[in-house]
């Protein structure tokens, strides 16, 4: 069981990740938010809580939902996922519809087993 601080750790981890992937700065983000770049800053480390609004709004802009962030967070399976995200990038094509296919096999075993 993790506790509350390594979770908003581990969101702010990711929320930086998002925020990079995009494009953006912290300041660009802050912006948008109309927030200071030091509380960006902050989320971002894990030292500031933030409401789920916030949380919600700074997905839009980095295009990651917020069921992503949080479940990521706080999920070792979510963590996985957001391994295989940073991977994907680099993949050959032939790699990426492996991956696809691997992905599509096991929704449907959920699927299945869930019946």
């Amino acid at each position: 069981m993790s506790d509350i601080h390594s979770d908003y750790r581990r969101i702010g981890a990711i929320l930086l990740q998002a925020r990079q992937s995009a494009g953006l700065t912290q300041s660009d983000l802050a912006q948008k938010l109309g927030r200071t770049k030091q509380s960006i800053s902050q989320i971002e480390k894990g030292q500031a809580r933030t409401s789920l609004q916030m949380l919600i709004q700074y997905g839009e802009l980095v295009d990651v939902d917020v069921l992503v962030i949080v479940s990521t967070a706080t999920d070792e399976i979510g963590g996985l996922m957001l391994q295989t995200a940073r991977l994907i990038p680099n993949l050959s094509p032939e790699r990426l519809s492996t991956l696809k296919t691997l992905i599509s096999v096991w929704e449907s075993e959920m699927d299945t087993a869930a019946e």
